[in-house]
């Protein structure tokens, strides 16, 4: 089982169920940085059953016209990184998982491919925090990975820290 109760509403506020077909369910994440994938395998860890095979991806932009904010050598040094994090929360826990380093021009295009090449189940990942600038234009990619994606998209909520906080 995936979830122990899972049920959300579509636009029509109708309720559904979420059923697993495999015992073993595919799980794509996608993580942006080490924050990132810190926030997310807590929630994971809080929201999902044991029983799931996380793949875990990180995408690396290259090229295609978009101007790189930092060489690629800092940009796989902020991958492993990354992936270290993933690792530090998910080894002594009973999720199994693998990493998968993507290079691409556009970044829901690889998550999408990952999603297709590991025949995942689902694509979970945590709300994250977006630039004014990126809502303004719409460069919001959540939204673009739940419009392009023919798989479920379980957006797992933000814990909150001992103080009332989201982490």
């Amino acid at each position: 089982m995936f979830f122990s109760a899972v049920a959300f509403t579509d636009n029509h506020h109708r309720i559904y169920e979420l059923h697993m077909t495999r015992s073993n369910p595919h799980v794509l994440l996608p993580v942006a940085n080490e924050e990132d994938a810190r926030r997310s395998c807590e929630s994971i860890l809080a929201h999902l059953d044991r029983t799931v095979t996380l793949v875990v991806v990180h995408v690396i932009q290259t090229g295609g016209g978009h101007f790189n904010k930092a060489p690629l050598s800092a940009q796989e040094a902020l991958a492993d990184e990354t992936f270290a994090a993933v690792a530090s929360l998910l080894d002594h826990s009973p999720i199994s998982y693998v990493t998968e380093k993507r290079y691409g021009t556009d970044i829901v295009t690889e998550i999408l491919a990952v999603a297709e090449e590991c025949d995942v189940d689902y694509i979970v990942f945590t709300p994250r925090e977006s630039g004014r600038l990126s809502r303004i234009l719409g460069a919001d990619l959540s939204d673009t990975l739940i419009q392009e994606t023919s798989r479920p998209v379980i957006i797992l909520p933000r814990l909150l820290d001992p103080r009332g906080d989201s982490t």
